[in-house]
């Protein structure tokens, strides 16, 4: 009961702090339970949702051992690289639709080149600056997934009115508007399978040199009016290109040349970003890579986000976001590339970075090829913890409903909830509170219930007559008479003589105190009142003896 109602307490704090806010935090998301990964396991691997639409966001989790700590590296929206270096690589990617995620892990792929060092997570060889060197082999991989109403309302939206290309222009911009940055911006990346891949904002891999190497994937920034992506190109190179793709050393080949874009963009409130820190990083600034976090912050709810912006160059002040594990480490074959990489556990998050001959940042090759391009060697590099533990839908206490092929959210008033035989329900918001009937007892159940936007939760709560053996009812009749007596000879029961206390019987004796201080205080009282008694005698002898002479 103590837990329930603590958890009532903190449902309705939020609902006033939250009330009428424009900028409803992001409700937890839906989490799928750990599964353990193998090395050179099948792939893919497909973990159902139960959202029954397209999720608003996706979030692959890898947790990886190192020494005695736990850290989470994160999936990738695309392939930008095959099996044919024979250079470590990792990383897990992922699409999704409606009903499941698809896991992408690296396999041995059979071919004349194939390379069987790909993990699960990855932190970029010798060849990266950061707190320790990792390739992991095994891991524990879950997913975590926002349907649309789990965030609040877009500040910027943009559904399907651009598509990216590798034939077609070497970049797009599409104005926000907004007149600021925004926190949080998520591209999707609708295939011509109705699947889900995810821009990204590193790059792996300059170009594909040959006719069996593979690149692709889109790139995505943003400053304070712009968004904008650089598609993997053709017209460089003479290998195969796609907005996304798996290949050899990821399991079976999937390919897709062009998509449909959608955006939505946010500004929150400065109370729903937990933490945030920017340092400038690059090749030869001295920066811890460990940042320590104010936490424990909540690993199954919040977003952990690292990005970073262009200090310089033809996209000064562009903003990219980092990669959740290395794909390649940036040797001869992959030429030039351009990402930071993160890490995160409840304290802290882990930063990984090119050393020298290779950038933060990086547009050029296939990515945008013909567009300006950048080489960052040093950025603005922030982390920020978003919190993401409301209890109110996007609509706040509303009722919500959405179309994320409009990207489009409604809102309606909430349903009353189940009533419950002889139970009083008290409804403030999202939240229900059942209290049973005059007469009534509860079994125990769960009388506090919570509207998630689509469902009120369910309850075992009930109320019943009490057993005879609980509670047996009685009646007693008196008249004022023996009414009065009854009072007088509880009252009687009830007093105490007070000269039967302990109190009363201290106040009539001294305490003892063998203290050597309370004895010398004892003495110089006795001599004070010695001394003052006798000065008072020897005045009163002197005029006795003055009167004796006058006689």
């Amino acid at each position: 009961m103590e837990t329930t109602l603590r958890k009532l307490i903190f449902h309705i704090f939020l609902d006033l702090v939250y009330f009428g806010d424009l900028h409803l935090c992001i409700r937890a998301p839906w989490v799928s339970e750990w599964q353990p990964f193998t090395h050179l396991q099948p792939s893919p691997t497909t973990i159902p949702h139960p959202l029954n639409e397209y999720p608003a966001k996706v979030d692959v989790q890898i947790r990886v051992t190192e020494g005695s700590q736990q850290h989470i590296f994160s999936g990738f929206g695309s392939c930008q690289r095959d099996d044919d270096d024979s250079n470590p690589y990792g990383g897990i990617v992922y699409i999704y639709n409606d009903i499941d995620v698809k896991l992408y892990t690296p396999v041995d792929s059979g071919t004349y080149s194939t390379n069987t060092d790909g993990g699960f997570a990855f932190t970029g060889g010798s060849s990266f600056n950061g707190p320790f060197e990792g390739r992991y082999l095994t891991a524990d991989v879950r997913v975590r997934v926002w349907r649309m109403c789990d965030f609040p309302a877009a500040d910027f939206k943009s559904a399907n009115e651009h598509t990216v290309s590798v034939s077609g222009t070497p970049y797009i911009d599409i104005p926000h508007n907004i007149g600021y940055y925004p926190d949080y911006v998520i591209v999707q990346l609708k295939l011509q399978d109705n699947y889900i891949s995810e821009a990204q904002g590193t790059t792996f891999k300059k170009m594909a040199h040959s006719s069996h190497n593979i690149v692709c994937g889109v790139i995505m920034a943003y400053n304070s009016t712009n968004i904008r992506l650089w598609p993997s190109r053709t017209g460089i190179g003479s290998g195969i290109y796609g907005v996304f793709c798996v290949s050899d050393g990821w399991g079976p080949e999937v390919t897709h040349t062009s998509a449909s874009v959608y955006v939505q963009a946010w500004k929150f409130s400065p109370s729903d970003i937990l933490f945030s820190r920017t340092d400038t990083r690059g090749s030869g600034i001295s920066v811890s890579p460990t940042i320590p976090l104010p936490g424990p912050f909540d690993i199954d709810s919040h977003i952990f986000l690292v990005q970073s912006q262009a200090i310089d160059g033809n996209y000064a002040n562009y903003v990219f976001k980092a990669a959740g594990s290395a794909i390649s480490d940036g040797s001869a074959f992959f030429e030039e590339i351009g990402a930071v990489v993160y890490a995160y556990n409840e304290n802290e998050v882990n930063l990984w970075y090119p050393g020298s001959g290779n950038y933060l940042i990086y547009i050029g090759g296939t990515w945008g090829y013909g567009a300006p391009t950048q080489q960052s060697t040093t950025a603005s590099v922030t982390v920020k913890v978003i919190k993401a533990t409301s209890t109110s839908p996007g609509c706040g206490n509303s009722a919500c409903s959405s179309d994320w092929n409009n990207l489009a959210v409604s809102c309606s008033p909430i349903p009353q909830p189940n009533n419950i035989v002889n139970a009083h329900s008290l409804v403030m918001g999202n939240t229900t509170v059942y209290t049973c009937m005059s007469g009534f007892e509860s079994n125990g159940g769960q009388n506090v219930i919570f509207y998630d936007g689509i469902e009120w939760e369910s309850t075992d709560f009930n109320c019943t007559v009490p057993g005879p053996c609980l509670y047996i009812p009685s009646t007693i009749i008196y008249n004022f008479t023996r009414l009065q007596e009854k009072v007088i000879e509880i009252k009687k029961n009830l007093s105490v003589d007070i000269k039967n206390t302990s109190a009363y019987r201290r106040s009539l004796t001294c305490a003892s105190d063998q203290r050597p201080s309370a004895a010398h205080v004892g003495y110089l009282g006795i001599a004070i009142l010695s001394l003052t008694c006798g000065l008072l005698l020897c005045a009163d002898l002197l005029n006795l003896c003055k009167a004796v002479n006058d006689l």
